[in-house]
């Protein structure tokens, strides 16, 4: 059975923080010490483990194999018949390399939300939701020269 995994985000005490799977609390109000064990959500492992199902690969529609990034702007009718040898290497899939997603395996691994729990799920689309947010505000700093 495949799993996939996200980071753990700790659990729902306030002022409590999940690090590598270090429970850290907020500082003892008697001892003025602060708490440290293993992280009950992830059992100390620092991440998040939800149920998987195999699903055909979205990027080469279960082939295996998709064109070069090469040809990712397209070919041109002038280009094949400028070389008909070109044409028919491109047909018969000369061109083509092992998928990047699932590496010529033909599935990945996707979240079987059926058998996930609720809280799970909704701290893994709020994982998701924060990487998608970092990578727009990256994009955007390079776009302003960062």
């Amino acid at each position: 059975m495949e799993t996939l995994s996200f980071p753990c985000p700790g659990p729902s005490i306030p002022g409590s923080e999940c690090c590598e799977g270090t429970l850290w609390l907020a500082t003892d109000p008697h001892t003025g010490e602060i708490p440290e064990r293993d992280c009950p959500r992830c059992i100390g492992k620092g991440e998040i483990l939800l149920p998987s199902r195999m699903e055909v690969c979205h990027r080469c529609e279960g082939r295996g194999v998709h064109d070069h990034e090469a040809f990712s702007n397209g070919i041109s009718q002038d280009e094949f018949r400028e070389d008909p040898d070109f044409f028919d290497d491109y047909r018969a899939g000369v061109y083509s390399v092992p998928c990047s997603v699932c590496r010529g395996q033909n599935v990945v691994p996707t979240v079987d939300t059926d058998r996930a729990s609720k809280e799970d799920l909704e701290d893994y689309y709020r994982h998701l939701q924060s990487e998608s947010d970092y990578r727009r505000e990256c994009e955007a700093e390079r776009r302003m020269g960062a």
